[in-house]
C-alpha cells in the first residue's frame, strides 16, 4: 500500500500560480483549462471543471460513495479505510493497451492531498458544489480562492421525516445533491423534511346530520 508523499508546493514552470501535488506514483498538475494526471509511463488529461467537481465530491463526503468516476478513465474506489485511485480500470481501450493503473492508499492521507489540491486549484467565484449555471468559471491563471464555499458545513438529517429533530429547510442542500445526481429524491424524502411551509391543520371530521335534526348516531340535536 502506498503512503502520501510531501505535497509539492513549487509553482508550474509556466508561472500560472498553481501548485503541483503528488501522492504515491501519481502526480497532479493543472493549467488554465485542464488537469494533468501523471502516472507510470504516461499521463491522462481532463477538463478542469469536471475534475474539480468530482474532487469536491470525494472531499466533501470523505470518500463515502463507493466509486467516483471523474470521467470515463480516472476515478476513485472507496473500501472504507483504504481508497483505490485508478486509471482505465473500467475502460476497455486502456486495459487492452495496457495503460490501466491502480494504486491503493490509506484514506486520511489521500484526503489531505485532495483537500489541499482542491483549495489551491479552485479560483475565486467558482463553487465546485454548485450547479454549472449557478457559479462562475474555474479557468485561467490562479486568482484568489473560494475556501469559504469548500469548507461550509453540510446539513445532515438525524431523524426520519416528520419526527422531532428532522431537517426543516434543506432545499439548498437538496439542490447540491441533485446537481450531481448523488442521491435520488426518493432517498432524500426518507432522510430529511422537505416542507417549505408549516403544515396546514387538518379539521376534525364533522358528524353527518339527518333532515330531522339528529346526527347519524341517533343523538338528539337539542332544542332550546
Amino acid at each position: 500500500m502506498s503512503t502520501a508523499t510531501v505535497v509539492n508546493t513549487e509553482t508550474q514552470t509556466r508561472s500560472l500560480g498553481y501548485k503541483n501535488f503528488s501522492i504515491g506514483q501519481f502526480k497532479f498538475e493543472r493549467d488554465e483549462y485542464f488537469a494533468h494526471i501523471h502516472y507510470p509511463g504516461t499521463q491522462h488529461i481532463m477538463p478542469i471543471d469536471a475534475f474539480l467537481r468530482a474532487l469536491m465530491r470525494d472531499v466533501g463526503w470523505g470518500f463515502f460513495y463507493g466509486t467516483v468516476n471523474f470521467d470515463h478513465v480516472f476515478g476513485t474506489l472507496n473500501h472504507y479505510g483504504t481508497v483505490d485511485m485508478f486509471i482505465g480500470m473500467y475502460n476497455d481501450a486502456f486495459k487492452k493497451a495496457k495503460r490501466d493503473f491502480v494504486e491503493t492508499f490509506d484514506a486520511p492521507p489521500l484526503k489531505k492531498v485532495f483537500e489541499a489540491m482542491l483549495d489551491d486549484w479552485t479560483n475565486e467565484g467558482f463553487d465546485p458544489y454548485a450547479a454549472p449555471d449557478e457559479t462562475g468559471l474555474p479557468y485561467g491563471r490562479k486568482h484568489g480562492n473560494n475556501t469559504k464555499a469548500l469548507k461550509r458545513q453540510r446539513m445532515v438529517a438525524s431523524r426520519m421525516v416528520g419526527l422531532p429533530g428532522d431537517l426543516g429547510g434543506v432545499l439548498p442542500t437538496l439542490y447540491a445533491f441533485l446537481a450531481f445526481g448523488i442521491v435520488s429524491p426518493l432517498v432524500l424524502m426518507f432522510t430529511a423534511n422537505l416542507r417549505n411551509a408549516p403544515l396546514v391543520p387538518v379539521p376534525e371530521p364533522m358528524h353527518a346530520t339527518s333532515s330531522a335534526g339528529h346526527d347519524a348516531g341517533g343523538h338528539g340535536g337539542g332544542h332550546h
